[in-house]
């Protein structure tokens, strides 16, 4: 078992190098072919290739709107989306070299072929990039790498996995969170989610306050910090993601203890894979529906009545997940959008609980944690968005609202053992939590998110008292 974990983790760390190392090729390869664009121009100075307003590199930018050439040494220079065209002169869309190139020491307007420099009054727009002011483009901001669509509207998220509990017949055991994967086992497919495929690597951060019980009967809080990469395939239309979580909280050897409160550790999560694809998209809308998987990695959880002595009960974590999702994506304009997510999560296997094993009064039982249905919308609006000029690091500040919605669609399952019970004490249990937060552009590619998550009930309907959440994101 210890063997398969370094496994993955070394599988999961090898997919994200490689990841980076293919997104740099191809940038190196971009900047390349673009300075000996069919013997065009050879430029070596990032001036001679560069929004004459603010500096920014072709390679860095999206579609050029107008191009200028310097008749003195036959650079080329432009404006893209992040500038007005009327800030310098421009000629026409349609003017942009041809393929067959055009030689530095033609003067434009001397030869038909090349067309003149025209005023800033004169200059055009394309009707494409007249449209995108209010819509994004299908073909290309989906896939993330110019607007950063799929990383920049990402569903921020509230869940807290926690599993079912322990307790005993008599005084033997209290009660305590089931402590699996630190207390945390399960997972929701929309924290830190975006219906559109994209190329990202990301790390999250979540830390819940007063989440689990220690066998002692102490309340532990909870923090998962969570690595992820999500890969585009099928013409971008599809995308893979893998996530790997550590989790600080319980520890998984339980000691029936008094004198020794908060019994915690740092222990590796259960890994889910997920899949999603892109089934419908329109100018200012996408549906995709996927599914995603819980893989027990974690270690088992054993309860002792001191420590190092005969483990009184040991929980085997074989539970398996299949999480069918689908998530709606609506963009009223350029700076605002929506996303509407829901998903049903079934434990399809179960974990195994032994009580007194390897003795002849072992006996066990499968516990089963209850199916769940959830309900997510995301609301977030960029209050600011400079992305044009590479000098500055931060670039965009955006306001996210979420709702969430989670019950149990089953109902709780019970084992009872001679040394202790299994279960879920409040049975059915219904959970809405608040999300407030905000989202930074950093650069050209990443984006950071801070949050907090406030549950609204009360009682056996309120998983954690509050949860920080940050989130940091690359596109490559």
């Amino acid at each position: 078992m210890l063997a398969a974990r370094y496994l993955i983790l070394l599988v999961f760390f090898f997919t994200m190098a490689v990841a980076n190392v293919e997104g740099q090729d191809r940038l190196g390869n971009l900047r390349q072919k673009w300075q000996n664009r069919d013997g065009a121009h050879a430029c070596s100075r990032k001036a001679d290739c560069s929004c004459q307003s603010c500096g920014r590199g072709r390679f860095f930018g999206p579609n050029p709107i107008g191009v200028r050439i310097n008749p003195d040494t036959g650079g080329i220079s432009w404006t893209g989306e992040h500038c007005q065209p009327s800030m310098i002169p421009t000629m026409p869309y349609d003017a942009v070299l041809p393929d067959s190139g055009m030689q530095p020491d033609v003067t434009p307007g001397t030869d038909p072929t090349v067309p003149p420099i025209v005023s800033p009054s004169d200059a055009v727009t394309p009707p494409s990039e007249q449209a995108a002011d209010d819509r994004f483009d299908l073909t290309s901001q989906f896939a993330g790498r110019g607007q950063g669509q799929g990383v920049r509207d990402l569903m921020i998220g509230d869940f807290f996995g926690g599993a079912g509990q322990i307790a005993g017949v008599g005084p033997m055991i209290p009660s305590g969170t089931i402590p699996i994967a630190g207390g945390d086992r399960r997972r929701k497919v929309s924290d830190h989610f975006s219906p559109i495929p994209v190329n990202r690597t990301f790390f999250s951060y979540h830390g819940f306050s007063d989440a689990v019980t220690d066998i002692n009967g102490n309340q532990v809080d909870v923090q998962r910090f969570t690595f992820g990469v999500e890969r585009m395939f099928w013409r971008n239309n599809a995308s893979f993601q893998i996530r790997l979580p550590f989790v600080h909280g319980l520890d998984n050897t339980q000691v029936l203890d008094f004198r020794s409160p908060g019994q915690t550790a740092t222990e590796l999560g259960n890994l889910t894979f997920a899949t999603k694809l892109l089934l419908l998209r329109r100018q200012n809308f996408a549906f995709t529906c996927g599914t995603a998987s819980i893989i027990p990695t974690a270690d088992h959880a054993e309860i002792q009545t001191q420590r190092g002595a005969v483990t009184t009960l040991l929980i085997k974590n074989r539970a398996v997940d299949v999480i069918p999702f689908a998530s709606c994506y609506y963009q009223p304009s350029q700076n605002s959008w929506v996303t509407f997510t829901t998903q049903l999560d079934f434990n399809l296997t179960g974990n195994l609980a032994v009580s007194e094993p390897d003795t002849p009064r072992e006996e066990s039982g499968r516990f089963n944690d209850q199916n769940l249905f959830s309900v997510n919308i995301s609301a977030g609006r960029w209050f600011w968005n400079d992305p044009g000029c590479r000098n500055k690091l931060v670039r965009g500040l955006a306001g996210i609202f979420e709702l969430h919605y989670t019950t149990t669609i089953t109902e709780a399952d019970v084992v009872v053992l001679p040394a202790a019970d299994l279960f879920n004490p409040f049975n059915r249990t219904d959970t809405l939590n608040s999300t407030i937060g905000l989202r930074l552009q950093l650069g050209e590619r990443a984006f950071a998110t801070i949050a907090g998550v406030f549950p609204f009930r009360r009682g056996e309907d309120r998983p954690f008292e509050n949860e920080f959440n940050f989130n940091l994101s690359r596109l490559y």
